[in-house]
């Protein structure tokens, strides 16, 4: 599931780094009474823990985000997120929730589809060529995503439209312009990228009108960039799109990194636009219907 590429030095410590978070969280989950091993087929960055009651814990956000630690803190770091995986296992299983507390608690989160499959779903709802709509559970401690198992035979798509209306009722920061005609909508909520699924809110609210519709980027789970489509002026704009999203799009990001795909919207569907590749430079795709559109609007 690693989605950049390191220089041969980073990998070589973020290899040496992923070890320590692995052994240390087994040890941890061990000495809080939890058994894991490694999941089949994971290693490096993109270990994955396994407990014998089939809860999947990826290590990839944790690694990432202990890149700037020293190894004393690297340790404490993966002791308190242990410590919290535990306590979030002894709240309610899903399964021994009510249709009222379903109700209350369900919510969603835009992720790398690749990563929705990593966390045993199928189900999710595929809105780009990378990106899906899981379904979770946010409970006061943690938020729950939900493997196919874990629905208990519910209708994902009528607990994401649950969910969904969940995300989007919560209060949303103008946003900054950070480039004539870019703008960055960016919260402390871990639901604030999830919100352009509800694009139509945003436009005229936090964000200008966007009649032609907008490119937008998921650097990470609490920002959202985006340009509103405007013409001739849009493909500057998209080739600097393309590199804030790169920047931003860092393993040290809050949460880690969603991804460095650049999209477009309008009328509420979304199609890939662009990506920034490994070498840092974006590459735009005019070949859908944002080239056809922008073709329009340039005559």
């Amino acid at each position: 599931m690693a989605w950049f590429k390191k220089k041969p030095s980073d990998l070589e410590r973020l290899a040496r780094l992923a070890d320590e978070v692995r052994d240390t969280a087994i040890r941890r989950c061990a000495e809080r009474g939890l058994a894991v091993t490694v999941l089949a087929g994971t290693s490096g960055l993109d270990t994955v823990l396994v407990a014998g009651d089939k809860r999947r814990f990826p290590l990839y956000n944790l690694t990432t985000n202990a890149l700037a630690g020293r190894l004393e803190d690297v340790q404490r770091m993966v002791r308190s997120h242990v410590d919290g995986l535990v306590d979030a296992g002894e709240a309610p299983d899903s399964a021994g929730l009510s249709d009222a507390e379903w109700l209350d608690l369900v919510c969603v989160r835009l992720v790398p589809l690749e990563a929705a499959r990593v966390l045993g779903a199928e189900y999710p709802q595929r809105i780009a060529e990378d990106l899906a709509v899981m379904v979770c559970l946010d409970y006061p401690t943690h938020i729950s995503y939900l493997s196919d198992s874990s629905l208990g035979g519910r209708d994902p798509v009528a607990l994401a439209a649950v969910g969904l209306a969940s995300v989007m009722d919560e209060p949303t920061e103008p946003a900054e312009e950070l480039r004539p005609g870019i703008w960055l909508l960016e919260d402390d909520s871990p639901y604030t990228a999830t919100k352009v699924l509800g694009m139509e809110r945003l436009l005229g609210t936090v964000l200008p009108e966007a009649p032609n519709g907008v490119l937008f980027g998921l650097p990470h789970r609490h920002a959202i960039l985006v340009h509103p489509v405007v013409g001739e002026e849009t493909v500057a704009a998209a080739s600097v799109m393309m590199s804030l999203i790169g920047r931003l799009a860092t393993d040290s990001a809050p949460g880690g990194p969603i991804g460095t795909s650049m999209y477009f919207w309008r009328d509420g569907v979304i199609d890939l636009a662009g990506v920034v590749g490994p070498d840092g430079r974006g590459q735009i795709d005019g070949s859908g219907r944002f080239g056809r559109i922008l073709q329009e609007l340039m005559g």
